[in-house]
Formats: structure tokens, C-alpha cells, sequence
């Protein structure tokens, strides 16, 4: 018996790569390990049994009640004992929800153990349901040449050649045939409600199973034999309708149900081959594999020709007659036409459209193409066979076969087929009958419109349709003229087609054919017309008939209207620059809009059709769309202009418009919001393209305030419209919180722009109104919640639980950008703040919001929505005045540790494990209480009675140092984000002084080696790869600070000795001259950067990251040198030299606030050196090359003050070095001096700032340029002043010991 060695959800995560192990090699491999488990699908669990039974009784690991509460899961879920065992250990591992430390002294208590029996199940099927989707996503792919993966899928599905399809069909069997348990034979645990979700999980895999084999034939051929027992096998089953357990079912069951008949139905379709008859000559059909078979031939006859009775077997029968039909054509029993009759009556059309049009055969997956590929066949096949017009109306073929072209590889395929047979006789069908049936040829071309070149083609097409269609009655007797037959018919005038254009009139002498033969005559002239221009005239014509209301007439023209309004959307979708050749048509939406919109009781598809239209319009004309809109009072819009963000959002002075008209009179009072989504794709498509967005700032506070507030409140006749609205306007808050343009907060006070902008007004709309309430009532959805919609959907990779994802993660990045942008002279705190901080009061009162979000750390469909979450956690953590502990209520220990076995699988994403590993270092800083937990440290009594720390079971401390384990760095265990997120971390504890985690890490043994590891190693050039580089630095640079701290803080003699060691290897091998050397070329690759910098983000930038912590480093081995062993007087040359070149090269760079920044940082670090250096130093030779880097900075513009002082004081302590006699010898490296200095001494005495006791007197204008690193204006006032008095100061003193030294000083000074 096969143990579990890992749950069917992590082989899923790792085979469809949205796991860790990403590489080839790492997928092949996984798939290796797990081929059996693959192979076997179901089959893998087994019964229990007595002799795992015993098995499990012997195990010494195991506690006697866990044991038994084993045995007790082993009945309940009729699955073998150390199987379950194993589950149990993956469950307590990925999805237990409570302390782990506690679950096993529950178990004695009964409502307990049924609730986790409860738990364990759902673990269970959703275990056995990733199995088969895996083997499906293997099928799906092993074939697509662009699948990153698809040879791996390849060689695993050869390897198990045959043995596959059986397998799986032996599971389908075996799932189908199963008896429900009951309380008697499963444990008392197993009521009713836990039968029906069993029923229930026996649905799905029966329509995984059946998945699995349509996918299976679709590469592989269907041997006639396989066929004859799939059809016998559906018969039997009903076409999945007789189930065993049908009357444990719960009322949601039916969807399976009835997705079991579509793929019995589509599978006997595949099995019949219909493509072969398309894709050979008649003279080959009787080589069709089956008809070959004869025995099976005439089997499957007797079979499928009693059938009829059921809707499922009408696209069979149908296909079964077209086969008949050409594998018997001497056949003269009226079978084959009474197989066609039956298929008909039963409505194979309608059929098969509902089953188009049903999740999910109706999305983008792989399936769904399948699906289309298979019904395209049968179709092609039908109508190469038949007339159309002996199938049914065409209405029915239409309504199958648009779905069917909008896969891109299909429609491609009609256009460059032969358009006289199969699909493309529907074409010229449509064509015949245009416009007198108008619908037919309008849907089919935009069914096949599906990117640029298919536009193209269906623009020509439509631009010169050969014959007009309409009834004879049309025309009055004196203008026509008919043969003696009746069926040729002659105009004999001018025939005008509309009265709104001139354009469309058929001249005289004109013959026209009658096309039918029952029913009024119907004539079809041959006269060539551009199709756009008659869509134009039924636009004109709409608006006629609606002025003077709705009737049958109108209301028959409104469908028109919305099909021509579809087609155009369609096709301005995919082609751009189509805007200009059909303005004539879309021009004429506005007054369509205009007039519906102001109308008692319109048509609100019809608006619908028309907005979305212009929604796609306005994507590449946004300003032209907006001008012409604003006559048709549609959107929201302000009587006068406000100035002030309150007053806009209280809606005065702001009128709904004829779209506010119509959501509040028909929308909500239907429960159907076509208008309402076209809208808002309308307002994103605006807000994204005008050049002047206050227009739309009325409309924008009118969905903050009338729809976003409210709209989980309404009715829906479709709960996907809820949906749908809440992520639309989701969307378009979060394109204006971070792409549109804010005010310029730098600008003076008396020149800042008053005007309100979308951003001022999105932020506050949510931070203060209604709408907040909203956003957060979407992040409260919770992990229970969407994970139960997810199980239900049909698709592992689209539905209605994608879709609630998405929106969800579109909430979380929505408020965590609020946070952001929240206005920093809010004195308040907003209500959408007081909602997230608020603390819950007790249980009744329900969790506080801050635990639900948190708990989104048990989602595993989608890891971004838990990265999302866990970034909205750190924003908390910064700014939030509270304890996330405290939130966090009784479920902070379940939490902590699913954080913790997610941050430590070796399968988990990256980006996730970086994202807590940077919310635990913000929390080391701001949230102590939250820091203990992840910490976990135990105490326990030492040596002499001294507390000593060890680390708990679950401890952040241990995951992030076994992640830079020495071993594991530069593998893919420890990429360069995971390793520098972990250093990070680290860093923050020594920064926060966490003695308690620092003894910890000190006692490890080789902590220090794996940690000082990343500066014993070489980076690469900068200018090779930026972006890698960058994150090796900001690792490097934690290192460096860690290191400084340590030496610093701790005395020599205390050092650890492991530390110690690697600090003599670093000083051997000259590590300190390597890096102040790979501190030059950074900034010589720093001055050649371009762009502009965000003083905001200045202290992240990791160029300057790298350059503080490299001062840090040098400044604590400057001290210690001892202990950093750099004593020798070379290595303090060489670093010194280096340090000098990186500020000559910066000096005369300084036209960005980063490069003024490094330098500040770099000439700091040189004169702190040289007093502990100085003696290593040639001061003539250190003056030489100051003096011409002091030239560069005086004759700068800028207010340099922070650069210029500290080199002023090292000139200052050079010139006070003993052996000064010898500097006096360059006489003009003197006199260069003497320049610089009389000129900053002459500045300082004509500008001389005011003094402290008059800092009150001052105005703001001194303020700028010298705030880099403070955000307190006061603060870096006093800071200017302080910089520019201590210059003063230190330019006199040298000056002063210039003019103590001999009279050739004075000589040269006296010259200036």
C-alpha cells in the first residue's frame, strides 16, 4: 500500500507551474516521483484493511488517541487506515485551522472530533479532485508546442501509453457504481448532510473522469470497439441520469448531472470521427474505421437507432445518420432520414447551443476548445450533407455555430476554407436572405471577427454584399415586371431602399429571383450595396419609429440596432483604424442614446449595445467620444465646477443623468444591469484617455456614491452582474489610485493648482463616504467563502470563483493604495481606517476584519490574493495605531504557524515567502506583540542558574535561518530575493535590539559563516544586469550592517568565536579593499544613470543602501581594529584612495538628488577616517587631491553645504598633521587653497543667514533643498542653518591655520 507522500493540491501547484519549482528538470521529476499516483487516479486509495489496520497499531510515533481517532477517520471515509494516517499528517500540515499543540487533547470531545471527521473529508475529496485535474491538465497540453512543459507532459503520458485511458475508465466505473454510506457502515459522524456532500463529490469525479477521456480521444483515436462501449455504458447510465445515489442529491447536484449527459454525448460524437468525412474524398469514406468494423457497425446501428427519448442522444443520432448516410448510400430503408427527424424533434440545436453556452464548455480552456472543435465537425459535416433548410431554421445553426467561430483557430480555419461547403454554406445562406432576415448574417460576422486580419475580412465582405433581399409585396405592381414563369422579376424604376440616404437605390432594369417556394413570395435583386451604409440608414430608421414610441415595429428594429452596435464594438476592438471609415455608423449611437435615455420605459439592451460600443470607441478617441457625449446628457454630470473635495462628494449641485435615470427606474427595479456594466467599461475607457478628466468627476462621485455604495445591496436576476459591477468599479479606482496624475505637492503655496483631480476625488470618496464601507465589505468575503465557490466551479482556471478572486484582489490593492495616498494633513481617521483598526468588542460581535484578511493565508488557489493580503498586513503594521496581535483574537497561533509552514514549503511561491518575510521586518519595528509570536522563543534555566532562549516548535527565526543556510545560497532553495528579504529580516532584530532572538542566532552553530557568506563572494558588474545586482547589494549591505552591529555592540573578547574566525578570513583576504573598490565603480555606474529620482524613495534606493552600510562598516572596523584585523597601513591607503576616487567622480556628477546624496554619504565617511587613519596617511599627497575636488563643489550652484563642511574639516585635520612644513612647499596647491577658502568665507559674510534667535521671522523660501532627510520643515530649517554656521566655522579654522605658518603663507594670501 502506497503511502501519501505529498496532497494531490501540491502535485497540481507544481505540474501547472505555479509553485517554487518552476524549472523543467524540477517538474519532470515530480512527475517521475508521482507516476503511479497519476496512473492509478482513484485507484490509489485503497479500503481499509486489517492489515494497516495492525500496520498503524504498532506505530510507536503515534498517541494512542490519535490512534483511534485515525481508525474513526479510516470508517468515515472508507479509505485504508495508514492512508489516512498520512492525510491527517498533510492536513494538520497545510489546511488545520486551530493550535497545533492542542488538537490532540481534544479529540475526547465529540462535537470536536465530528466537526474535524467534517474538515478531514472536505481535505479528502478536494485531494482526490486535484489528482484527476492534474492528469487532465497533463492531456490538455502535451500537445501545445508554446506549453513551457510540454515535453515533460509528453514523456509522462507515453509512459503510461494504454494503461491511461484504461485506468481511468475502470475509475469511472468504479465512482459510479459506489453505494452511499450510512451511519451504520461509516460511523455515527455520517448524517444526512455528509452523505449529500458525498453524493455530491461522486458528481464531480464523475465529470472529471469523463473530462479526462474527451481529453484523452482528442489526440489519441477512438478504436470502434471503445466506441460501442461507451455507447452501451451511456445507454445503460441513462447519460448519467440513472444515478445509484440520485435521492441523496442536494439541489445543487443537477448542474453535474446534467454536464455528465453533455460529455456522454460529446464523447460518442468524438468517437464517431466526423472529421474524417470532412478531411477525405468520397471514394475513401468507406475506409472510415468504423463502417470497417462491420460487426461493430451494425452493433452500433441496432443501438443508436432505438434511441430518442432522451436530449442527450440527439447530437448522436444526428451524427450517427450523416455517418449512415455515407457508409450505406445504396441504403433505401428510410432509417437514416427517421435518425435525422428524431435528432430534430428533440431539438439537437438547441441542444447543442445550451451546451456551448454552459460552464464549462464555454470558456477559453483547452476543454471548451475541444468541445468546439467536435461540434464544428458535426456541423460541417451535417451541412456538407444536407440542405439547411431540411435542419430547422437557420436561426437554431446560427445560435450553434457563432460560439463555435469565436475560437481564433477555427474562424481562421473558415475563412481559409472553401466557403460552398460545410460551415461557409451558412454564410452564403445568411448573405441570400440579408437584410430581409437581418439577424442571421449580422451575428455570424461578428461571431467571425476575432482579431486584426479576420476584422479585415469581415469589413470587405460586408462592404460589398451581391443581392438585396425582400418581399415581392415590398414593391408596387407598376414597378415590377415578371416572366411568364413568375420567378424572375425586373424593377422598372428607381427603387430608393430608405428614405434617410440617397445611397442605397436600385436602378431601374434590375432582375431579381424569387428564392423561395412556400410561404410570400421572397425576391432577391442583383444589386451590389455596401452593407455599413445600410446598417447607418437602420440606425436612421430606429430613431424614427422610436419617437413616437415602442411598438412591435420599433421594438423589432431595436434588436437590429443592437446587433449592428455589437458587430461594430467587435470589430473597433480589433482594429483602430476602422474609427474613421465607420464614423458614418457610430456616429449615430449618440442620438440613439440620447433618445433611449430620456424615453419612459426603453429598451435597455439596446442603450447597453450602444455604450459598450462607444466604451471601445473611446479607447482610442477618448476626447472626441467625451465632446459628443455631453449632448446626450447620458453620463452623471455638475451643474458648476467645485474646488472643494467635500462638497463634490456630497453630490451638490450634481445631476444623475439619463444613465441615473435608468439604473434607478428600470436597473434595480429588473434586477438586470446591462447599461450599468457598459458604463462603467465606459467611464475606465475615459478616465484612462482624456486629456482633461475634471468632466468626469461627477460621474466618477456618482458610482462612488449611487453604485459602488450600495450595489452588493440589490437584486440580480444573475449573480454574475454582482460581480461583474463591483470588479468594474474596482478597476477604474484602481487605474486612477495609481496611474492618473495627483496634484504636484511640491509647488509653492501661492502657485499649487486649485482644480480638483479623479485621484483627490477617489481617495477621499473612499476613505470618507459610503463607499469604503464597500471595499471592505469585499476584503471581508473571507477564505470559507471563496474557497466554496471555487469547489463548485467547473473549471480549475475560470468561473464564478476566479472571478470573486480577482475582485477581492482588486480590493486589497485598492486599500492598500488608500493607505498610501491618504492625505497627510488628515487629522481625522477616516471611517474606512476606524473599520480596519477597530477592535471587536467580543465573540458575538464576530471576527475583527484584521484576523478575516489574515486568514486569506489558508487560500492556496491563488497565491497572489495571499500575497495581496499579506502586503495589506504590513501596510498595517506601518501605519495602523494598533496591535495586529490584539486582532488577531485566539486565532493568532493557527495563523502564525500556516505563515510559518507556507514560509518554510519547499513548493511555496517566492514572491509570497518575500512578502512575510518583509512584514516580520516591519513588525520587529512597530509591532512588538506580533514579533514575540512569530519569534516563539522559550526560556529555560542555563548554567548557574542563567535564563537562557531557545526556539519554539514554530519559529520565524528558525525558517529564516535555515534559508540562508551556506549550502542552500545561490541554489534555487535560496534565490537572491528569499536571501535578501531573510538578511533583511535579521537586520531589523538587530536593529530593534532583540537580545532574547540575538543570543539565539549567536548560539548556532555556523550562523556566521552562512551569513557573512555573500561578502566573501564577488558581485557581478553593475551594468550587467541592474536589476539582479541591486538585490545582491541590499543583501550584501544588511550583512555589513549586521556585522558592524555585532563588533560594535559586543566587546572583543565576548565575540563569538565562529565570528571572529570569519572576520580574520575577511581581513585575509582583503575583503574590505575589495569592496571599497566595488564602491567606485558602483558610483561610477551611479552618475551614468538617467531618469528622475523620488526623493520619497531615496532611502530604499539600494545604491545608497550599499554605500551607508559600507560607511557603517568601515567607521565600526575604523575603531576596532583589532577585532576587524585592519591594521595595516596599506590596506588604509588603498581603501582612503578608493573613497577619494568614488567623490572625485561624484563631484562632477551632481545633478541628481542620488548622486548629491552619495556624496554626502562618501565625503562624510573620508573625514571620519581620517582621524583614526591619519597616520597612514601622506597629508600633501590627500591635499592634492582635495583641493581640486573642494574647486569642483564651491563653483557648483547648488547649496552644497553637507558636502563642503566635512571637507573643509579634513583639510582642517590634514593641515594639523604633524610634518606640516612640507605642505607649505606647493606654494600654488597653497594658493588654490586660499582661493577656495576666501571665496566660501566671502559668501558666508555677505549671505549670512539669520541668527536662531530670529527663526521666527523667517519665511518659508529656505526651507527647500535642504529637507532630504527629514520630513519636518522646522526641523530642516534648523538643520540648514546648523549645516551652513559649522561651513563658516570651518572654513575660518583653516583659513586661521593657513595664516599660521610662515610668511609665504601670508605672501599667498595676501595676493587674494
Amino acid at each position: 500500500m502506497a503511502a501519501l507522500v505529498g496532497s494531490g493540491r501540491e502535485l497540481w501547484q507544481i505540474i501547472t507551474g505555479q509553485s517554487f519549482l518552476r524549472s523543467q528538470d524540477q517538474v519532470g521529476a515530480e512527475l517521475q516521483k508521482n507516476k503511479l499516483r497519476l496512473l492509478n487516479g482513484l485507484l490509489f486509495y485503497k479500503p481499509p484493511s486489517d492489515a494497516s489496520a495492525k500496520s498503524l497499531k504498532e506505530k510507536k510515533d503515534v498517541k494512542k488517541e490519535v490512534k483511534d481517532f485515525t481508525i474513526r477517520t479510516s470508517k468515515f471515509l472508507g479509505l485504508d487506515e495508514l492512508q489516512t494516517n498520512s492525510l491527517i499528517e498533510l492536513y494538520l500540515a497545510q489546511d488545520f485551522r486551530e493550535s497545533l499543540e492542542e488538537w490532540e487533547t481534544k479529540l475526547s470531545d465529540e462535537r470536536y472530533a465530528q466537526t474535524l471527521l467534517a474538515r478531514l473529508a472536505d481535505f479528502y475529496y478536494e485531494d482526490r479532485i486535484y489528482i484527476l485535474q492534474s492528469v487532465k491538465h497533463l492531456l490538455s497540453y502535451s500537445a501545445d508546442d508554446k506549453h513551457p512543459y510540454k515535453e515533460k507532459y509528453d514523456d509522462c503520458l507515453q509512459m503510461f501509453g494504454d494503461q491511461l485511458i484504461n485506468k481511468v475508465i475502470e475509475q469511472y466505473k468504479v465512482v459510479f457504481s459506489r453505494e452511499a454510506p450510512s451511519a451504520e457502515t461509516h460511523g455515527n459522524a455520517m448524517d444526512e448532510r455528509q452523505v449529500a456532500k458525498w453524493a455530491l463529490q461522486c458528481l464531480r469525479e464523475q465529470c472529471e473522469l469523463l473530462e479526462t477521456v474527451f481529453l484523452y480521444y482528442k489526440e489519441y483515436e477512438m478504436h470502434p470497439t471503445r466506441l460501442l462501449e461507451f455507447a452501451r455504458l451511456f445507454k445503460t447510465q441513462g447519460f448519467g441520469c440513472r444515478q445509484t445515489n440520485k435521492h441523496h442529491f442536494s439541489p445543487g447536484a443537477e448542474v453535474f448531472v446534467t454536464r455528465l449527459g453533455f460529455l456522454s454525448s460529446l464523447i460518442l460524437i468524438e468517437g464517431l470521427d466526423l472529421e474524417y468525412l470532412q478531411e477525405t474524398p468520397a471514394s475513401a469514406v468507406p475506409n472510415h474505421p468504423i463502417p470497417q468494423d462491420q460487426d461493430t457497425f451494425k452493433a452500433l446501428d441496432r443501438l443508436i437507432t432505438g434511441w430518442g427519448d432522451n436530449p442527450h442522444h440527439a447530437p448522436v443520432l444526428l451524427g450517427w445518420a450523416a455517418l449512415r448516410f455515407v457508409a450505406l448510400p445504396d441504403d433505401t430503408s428510410p432509417t437514416t432520414r427517421k435518425l435525422g427527424s428524431a435528432a430534430l424533434n428533440i431539438g439537437v440545436f438547441q441542444y447543442l447551443s445550451g451546451l456551448l453556452n454552459t460552464e464549462p464548455f464555454s470558456g477559453q480552456t483547452v476543454l471548451a476548445g475541444v468541445v468546439r472543435l467536435i461540434v464544428r465537425g458535426l456541423l460541417s459535416t451535417v451541412l456538407s450533407m444536407f440542405h439547411e433548410d431540411t435542419l430547422g431554421g437557420i436561426h437554431d445553426l446560427i445560435s450553434v455555430v457563432t460560439p463555435v467561430l469565436e475560437q481564433k483557430q477555427l474562424c481562421r480555419l473558415f475563412w481559409e476554407s472553401d466557403q460552398t461547403s460545410g460551415l461557409g454554406v451558412l454564410l452564403q445562406s445568411a448573405c441570400n436572405r440579408f437584410p430581409l432576415e437581418f439577424s442571421p448574417l449580422l451575428r455570424l460576422l461578428t461571431a467571425l471577427a476575432v482579431d486584426r486580419e479576420t476584422t479585415d475580412r469581415v469589413y470587405e465582405f460586408m462592404s460589398c454584399l451581391p443581392g438585396y433581399t425582400e418581399l415581392l409585396e415590398e414593391n408596387k405592381h407598376s414597378d415590377i415586371q415578371g416572366s411568364a414563369s413568375g420567378t424572375v422579376w425586373t424593377l422598372l424604376r428607381h427603387k430608393a431602399l430608405y428614405r434617410t440616404s440617397a445611397g442605397l437605390v436600385i436602378p431601374a432594369g434590375t432582375q431579381g429571383e424569387i428564392i423561395n417556394a412556400q410561404g410570400p413570395p421572397v425576391v432577391r435583386w442583383e444589386y451590389t450595396f455596401n452593407g455599413w451604409t445600410l446598417c447607418s440608414c437602420e440606425l436612421d430608421n430606429f430613431l424614427q419609429y422610436s419617437a413616437g414610441g415602442f411598438d412591435a415595429a420599433s421594438k423589432q428594429l431595436a434588436v437590429r440596432v443592437t446587433e449592428v452596435a455589437e458587430i461594430l464594438n467587435k470589430m473597433l476592438s480589433f482594429d483602430r483604424t476602422l474609427t474613421e471609415t465607420l464614423q458614418p455608423v457610430t456616429a449615430k449611437l449618440y442620438p440613439i442614446i440620447q433618445r433611449l435615455g430620456a424615453a419612459p420605459n426603453p429598451p435597455i439592451d439596446v442603450v447597453a449595445s450602444c455604450v459598450q460600443c462607444l466604451a471601445t470607441l473611446a479607447q482610442y478617441k477618448p476626447d472626441k467620444v467625451w465632446l459628443d457625449l455631453q449632448q446626450t446628457g447620458f453620463l452623471p454630470f455638475a451643474g458648476s465646477s467645485h474646488m472643494d473635495v467635500n462638497k463634490a462628494l456630497s453630490g451638490s449641485g450634481m445631476y444623475a443623468g439619463n444613465y441615473g435615470n435608468l439604473l434607478m427606474s428600470l436597473e434595480r427595479a429588473s434586477g438586470y444591469y446591462p447599461v450599468t456594466i457598459a458604463t462603467l467599461k465606459l467611464l475606465l475607457a475615459l478616465a484612462k484617455g482624456l486629456q482633461f478628466q475634471e468632466g468626469i468627476i461627477p460621474a466618477i462621485v456618482f458610482v462612488l456614491k449611487e453604485v459602488f455604495a450600495s450595489f452588493y445591496k440589490w437584486n440580480y436576476t444573475n449573480l454574475k452582474d454582482r460581480q461583474e459591477i463591483g470588479r468594474r468599479c474596482l478597476e477604474i479606482f484602481h487605474w486612477i489610485l495609481f496611474v492618473s496624475e495627483g496634484k504636484d505637492e511640491t509647488m509653492d503655496h501661492d502657485s499649487k493648482d486649485t482644480r480638483l483631480t479623479l485621484r483627490e476625488v477617489c481617495v477621499n470618496g473612499l476613505l470618507y463616504t459610503e463607499a469604503g464601507h464597500s471595499v471592505l465589505e469585499i476584503l471581508a468575503t473571507g477564505v470559507e467563502n471563496i474557497n466554496n465557490v471555487v469547489k463548485l466551479q467547473a473549471s480549475a482556471f475560470e468561473g464564478p470563483g476566479q472571478d470573486l478572486i480577482q475582485m477581492v484582489k482588486l480590493a486589497f490593492s485598492v486599500v492598500n493604495r488608500l493607505l498610501l495616498l491618504k492625505p497627510a494633513d488628515g487629522e481625522t481617521t477616516s471611517p474606512l481606517e476606524q473599520a480596519l483598526t477597530y477592535h471587536a468588542g467580543g465573540a458575538q460581535q464576530g471576527k475583527h476584519l484584521v484576523s478575516v484578511i489574515a486568514q486569506y493565508v489558508y487560500h492556496r488557489h491563488d497565491v497572489r490574493l495571499t500575497r495581496l493580503a499579506t502586503l495589506m498586513l504590513k501596510r498595517l503594521s506601518q501605519v495602523a495605531p494598533m496591535s495586529v496581535h490584539a486582532c488577531l483574537g485566539d486565532q493568532a497561533i493557527p495563523i502564525r504557524d500556516m505563515y510559518l509552514t507556507r514560509l518554510q514549503a519547499k513548493t511555496e511561491d517566492l514572491r509570497l515567502k518575500v512578502v512575510i518575510l518583509e512584514w516580520l521586518t516591519v513588525a520587529v519595528e512597530t509591532q512588538p506583540g506580533l514579533t514575540e509570536l512569530f519569534l516563539n522563543l522559550q526560556t529555560k534555566e542555563g548554567k548557574e542558574g542563567v535564563k537562557e532562549f531557545t526556539v519554539g516548535k514554530n519559529s520565524c527565526l528558525q525558517a529564516a535561518v535555515d534559508m540562508i543556510e551556506a549550502k542552500k545560497q545561490g541554489t534555487y532553495l535560496c534565490p537572491p530575493e528569499l536571501h535578501c528579504a531573510a538578511v533583511a529580516f535579521l537586520h531589523a532584530l538587530w536593529q530593534d535590539r532583540r537580545d532574547g532572538a540575538l543570543s539565539v542566532l549567536r548560539g548556532r552553530e555556523k550562523f556566521w559563516e552562512g551569513l557573512l557568506l555573500p561578502l566573501q563572494k564577488d558581485l557581478p558588474a553593475v551594468h550587467t544586469n541592474p536589476q539582479v545586482v541591486t538585490g545582491q547589494l541590499k543583501t550584501c549591505a544588511h550583512v555589513m550592517n549586521i556585522m558592524a552591529m555585532e563588533v560594535h555592540s559586543i566587546g572583543s573578547s565576548s565575540l563569538n568565536k565562529e565570528l571572529k574566525k570569519c572576520l580574520k578570513d575577511f581581513a585575509d583576504k582583503k575583503r574590505f579593499i575589495h569592496w571599497s573598490e566595488y564602491m567606485t565603480s558602483l558610483v561610477e555606474h551611479l552618475c551614468e544613470e538617467e531618469g528622475p529620482v523620488d526623493p520619497a524613495h531615496l532611502r530604499e534606493n539600494p545604491y545608497l543602501v550599499f554605500l551607508s552600510a559600507c560607511r557603517v562598516a568601515l567607521l565600526v572596523a575604523a575603531s576596532q581594529e583589532t577585532t576587524m584585523h585592519l591594521a595595516d597601513k596599506n590596506m588604509k591607503a588603498k581603501i582612503i584612495q578608493n573613497i577619494l576616487t568614488g567623490i572625485t567622480t561624484l563631484v562632477s556628477h551632481l545633478d541628481s538628488v542620488l548622486t548629491v546624496k552619495a556624496a554626502t554619504l562618501l565625503t562624510g565617511l573620508y573625514v571620519a577616517l581620517l582621524p583614526h587613519w591619519k597616520g597612514s596617511l601622506q597629508p600633501l599627497d590627500q591635499l592634492e587631491k582635495l583641493v581640486p575636488i573642494l574647486e569642483d563643489v564651491v563653483g557648483n550652484s547648488q547649496p552644497l553645504e553637507k558636502i563642503k563642511t566635512p571637507l573643509f574639516s579634513a583639510i582642517l585635520t590634514l593641515l594639523k598633521v604633524k610634518g606640516e612644513d612640507s605642505i607649505t612647499e606647493d606654494t600654488e596647491l597653497v594658493s588654490r587653497l586660499l582661493s577656495v577658502v576666501c571665496t566660501v568665507v566671502q559668501e558666508a559674510t555677505v549671505y549670512r543667514p539669520p541668527q536662531p534667535a530670529e527663526s521666527g521671522k523667517t519665511t518659508g523660501t529656505d526651507r527647500q533643498g535642504e529637507n532630504n532627510d527629514t520630513g519636518n520643515g522646522d526641523s530642516g530649517l534648523q538643520t540648514a542653518k546648523k549645516d551652513t554656521y559649522s561651513l563658516e566655522n570651518q572654513s575660518v579654522c583653516v583659513l586661521e591655520a593657513l595664516c599660521s605658518v610662515p610668511e609665504v603663507w601670508l605672501e599667498a594670501m595676501g595676493r587674494h
